[in-house]
């Protein structure tokens, strides 16, 4: 059986990529409470109260939307491990370890970008219990989490080998 083959996953950049999705929303307030106040002006709403509502409503609505994306990439790094670990004997995922045999099944996405653009391992054991990491993004994206992806599918397959059916990707 091969050594041990330790994976680090990069979680830094989770808050990055969540900024980098959702900027286009965050960039259209203003520009839609812009319009909306030069429209104001033609229905003849007086412009210093209008643009005092139009401040103080994008204020509001980009701090609710940063608080939203502050919690939403808390959130998928609370569901991205930092290390996985493979041995002959055993998975372990941070501080969470399944020993091959008692594992009744585990997923992984394909590696098919653009099909799948993000990536998620699952773990049932024999009592049902079952847990899921997000492990990133496709490798067509900019922001690669986990650039090893592809040897990880390999490594759990050679290690489910023995066991048909345990192995699935979905």
């Amino acid at each position: 059986m091969p050594p041990e083959i330790k994976y680090s996953l990069n979680k830094k950049i989770i808050s990055r990529i969540v900024l980098d999705d959702n900027f286009f929303i965050v960039a259209t307030i203003p520009v839609s409470l812009l319009i909306l106040l030069i429209f104001s002006m033609f229905i003849g709403v007086p412009f210093l109260s209008m643009a005092l509502g139009a401040l103080g409503v994008t204020l509001v609505a980009e701090l609710l939307l940063a608080l939203a994306m502050f919690l939403y990439a808390h959130w998928i790094k609370s569901r991205t491990p930092e290390q996985i670990v493979l041995s002959a004997d055993a998975i372990t995922i941070d501080d969470k370890s399944w020993q091959w045999v008692n594992i009744e099944s585990i997923k992984l996405t394909p590696n098919i970008y653009p099909m799948n653009k993000k990536y998620h391992l699952a773990i049932t054991d024999h009592a049902g219990q079952k847990t899921t990491w997000f492990l990133g993004y496709g490798h067509g994206t900019k922001w690669i989490i986990f650039s090893e992806y592809q040897a990880l599918c390999e490594q759990v397959a050679f290690y489910c080998d023995d066991t048909p059916g345990k192995f699935q990707s979905y």
